[in-house]
């Protein structure tokens, strides 16, 4: 096992003697057995379920049509309404392929 004088006398639990047995017997059973519907078929099966899920599409259908729209109103973008950025900052912010007084680049370099 271990040379650690701690862990030399520590050994594996045994298997119980029947488990085997009892386990087979239940693979036997469970075999046997007809088989378990799925989640749908017992979803669609059960009145409960139907009538909640008919509860909701009819709840949610009817807060469309009942509930007034929030009307958008036309507003200036954000970025118009604040001032210019400070000029280090709009120097470094700057894309310089869209900056119409940036310096062309050299032929065959990336901008």
């Amino acid at each position: 096992m271990s040379d650690d004088p701690l862990l030399r006398d520590l050994a594996l639990p045994g298997v119980p003697a029947g488990l085997r047995e009892d386990a087979l017997a239940a693979a036997r059973t469970t075999l046997a057995s007809p088989p378990r519907p799925d989640l749908w078929t017992r979803l669609l099966a059960s009145r409960s379920a139907r009538l909640a899920w008919a509860a909701s599409v009819a709840t949610l259908a009817v807060a469309n049509v009942i509930l007034p729209r929030i009307a958008r109103h036309e507003e200036t973008p954000i970025a118009s309404k604040t001032e210019r950025p400070d000029p280090e900052v709009a120097s470094i912010a700057r894309l310089p392929r869209n900056d119409e007084h940036a310096l062309p680049t050299l032929e065959g370099g990336r901008s």
